[in-house]
C-alpha cells in the first residue's frame, strides 16, 4: 500500500510540471492615443509680449552690423538687445521652442565676440592668437570654421608668436557679426512657428 502522503507530493509535483512549462507572457498595453483636436500648450501674454520686445531690438542689431556703423552706436544697441534678452530669458516656458532658444543665444554670444574683438583692435591689443591668447580659444569654438586664420612670419617682433595662428581683426569681425546675424533670423523663424501653434495663456493677468 502506497503512502498517501507520497501520493499527494506526486500529484503536486505533475501538477506543476505540467502547469508551468510554456508560462504565457502578458503582451505589453499600447498608450492610450492623445485625444483628437487637443491644443499645444499656452504661453503667457507676458512672454510673448517681452519676446516680441526682443525680436525688435535683435532686428535692429543685424541691421546695424550689417550697415557698419561705428562701435560706440552698435554697443549701445547690443546693450538694449542684451537687456530685452535677458528679460525673456528669466520667463521662457522650459518646454518650448527649445531650438530657437539656442540659436538666440548662439547670436547673442557672436554678437558679444564681435565687439570684444572689435574692442581689441581699438585699444591696438594683440590679435587672439593661438594656443589661447586673448581668447583664441573661444572664438575658435564658436566659429571655428567660418572664421579667417593668418600665420605669424618667422621673422615677427614677438619670438613667443613665430608660425602661430592669429586671427585677423577686420575680416572676424565681419564673419562674427554675420554668424550671429544669421543664428538671430534662423532663431527668429523658428520663434515666429511655434507661437502660430500656440495659445496664449488665459489665465495671464496681462491677456
Amino acid at each position: 500500500m502506497k503512502h498517501p502522503i507520497g501520493v499527494f507530493f506526486a500529484c503536486l509535483v505533475l501538477a506543476f510540471f505540467g502547469c508551468s512549462s510554456d508560462p504565457e507572457i502578458p503582451e505589453p498595453e499600447a498608450p492610450p492615443p492623445e485625444p483628437a483636436g487637443a491644443e499645444p500648450p499656452a504661453v503667457s501674454a507676458a512672454f510673448e509680449n517681452q519676446l516680441l520686445q526682443f525680436l525688435g531690438e535683435g532686428a535692429k542689431t543685424t541691421a546695424m552690423a550689417a550697415q557698419g556703423l561705428p562701435y560706440g552706436d552698435f554697443l549701445k544697441q547690443m546693450v538694449n538687445t542684451r537687456a530685452a534678452y535677458d528679460l525673456v530669458l528669466s520667463i521662457w516656458p522650459g518646454n518650448f521652442a527649445a531650438d530657437a532658444k539656442n540659436d538666440f543665444g548662439k547670436a547673442i554670444q557672436g554678437w558679444q565676440l564681435a565687439l570684444e574683438l572689435w574692442g581689441l583692435r581699438i585699444s591696438q591689443g594683440d590679435n587672439p592668437t593661438e594656443p589661447d591668447i586673448n581668447g583664441f580659444d573661444q572664438y575658435t569654438t564658436y566659429a571655428l570654421k567660418e572664421l579667417k586664420f593668418e600665420t605669424y612670419g618667422k621673422d615677427y617682433l614677438v619670438a613667443d608668436y613665430r608660425g602661430r595662428y592669429y586671427l585677423p581683426f577686420d575680416a572676424n569681425i565681419g564673419v562674427l557679426l554675420e554668424v550671429a546675424g544669421k543664428s538671430f533670423d534662423t532663431a527668429r523663424a523658428r520663434i515666429l512657428s511655434a507661437l502660430d501653434n500656440q495659445v496664449t495663456d488665459k489665465s495671464d493677468p496681462e491677456s
